[in-house]
């Protein structure tokens, strides 16, 4: 996985906010779990230790960052949420999945 920086001081009432819309857009139950794993990752626990639930989170956002057809509307949000998180829209393809 290329070095992806973790922006430490992210607003975390931010980051709830916008789990919250990605849960109300996205069409199936499974589809919600990117917002479970995020509260998990970077909410629940502190972000900075990664682990590999971690990295299969980050993972599972950049896929969102780039998708589309009924997967959309989630897409947007998930930008947001990553440049939130690291500044940028994280790089499926630089990422490998």
């Amino acid at each position: 996985m290329p070095m992806i920086m973790l922006h430490n001081n992210f607003d975390r009432v931010e980051l709830r906010s916008l789990m919250g819309k990605f849960e109300s857009v996205v069409k199936r139950e499974q589809d919600r779990s990117l917002a479970r794993h995020l509260r998990r990752d970077f909410i629940d626990s502190d972000p900075s230790l990664h682990n590999r639930n971690t990295v299969r989170t980050i993972e599972q956002l950049a896929k969102w960052c780039k998708t589309d057809g009924i997967y959309s509307e989630g897409m947007e949000i998930a930008r947001q949420i990553s440049r939130l998180l690291f500044g940028e829209v994280l790089d499926r393809e630089a990422l490998g999945v």
